[in-house]
C-alpha cells in the first residue's frame, strides 16, 4: 500500500499474487482487519459502498527509516 496506493480487498489481493504469485482473499481481509485494529491502515471512502485501505501516516514514515538503515 505504501507503493500502491488506496486499494480495496479485491485490488490489493490481486496485487499481491502479482508479487508472490499467490494470496487469498479471505486471509487479506483477515489481515486488513487485524491491521485496522493495530491502528495501522486506515479505512477511507471509495466508490459508493467500496471501501478502500491506505497505512496510516505515521507508519509510512516508521516504514522508511526502517528501509533506510536496513539498506545500510
Amino acid at each position: 500500500l505504501i507503493k500502491a496506493g488506496p486499494m480495496n480487498v479485491s485490488q490489493l489481493t490481486e496485487f499481491l499474487r502479482n508479487i508472490r504469485g499467490t494470496a487469498s482473499r479471505r486471509i487479506v481481509a483477515d489481515r486488513i482487519r487485524l491491521l485496522k485494529e493495530h491502528g495501522i491502515l486506515e479505512e477511507i471512502p471509495g466508490k459508493k459502498s467500496e471501501k478502500r485501505y491506505i497505512i496510516k501516516e505515521k507508519w509510512k514514515e516508521d516504514f522508511q527509516r526502517l528501509k533506510s538503515l536496513l539498506e545500510k
